[in-house]
C-alpha cells in the first residue's frame, strides 16, 4: 500500500512507500506498482484484472529500511477502445 501517490510533472504518478529487510542477511527486493481496470471503462475495453506499470531493483542490508518512489508514466494510466 502506497504511504503517499503524487501527481508527476508529466501527467502520470509517482507512488512512495517504505520497504525493509527485517531478516538477519543482507538481501534484494523487487517493489512494484500494479494497476487494476479503471472503476469506470469503456464497455468496449478489455481490462487485465493486474498490470504491472512500474518496477525496481535494491539492495538492502539486514535491518535497513528505505523509501522508494516509482514511477508511473502517464501512458500507462490511458486506455483507449476501438
Amino acid at each position: 500500500m502506497a504511504d503517499s501517490l503524487e501527481g508527476a510533472a508529466d501527467g502520470g504518478l509517482t507512488v512512495s512507500f517504505r520497504i525493509a529487510n527485517t531478516g538477519k542477511e543482507d538481501g534484494d527486493e523487487i517493489p512494484q506498482v500494479h494497476l487494476g481496470a479503471p472503476r469506470e471503462n469503456a464497455s468496449a475495453a478489455a481490462f487485465p484484472i493486474r498490470s504491472l506499470a512500474a518496477f525496481d531493483r535494491l539492495s538492502l542490508k539486514a535491518g535497513e529500511s528505505r523509501t522508494v518512489s516509482l514511477h508511473v508514466a502517464q501512458r500507462r494510466l490511458q486506455y483507449w477502445s476501438t
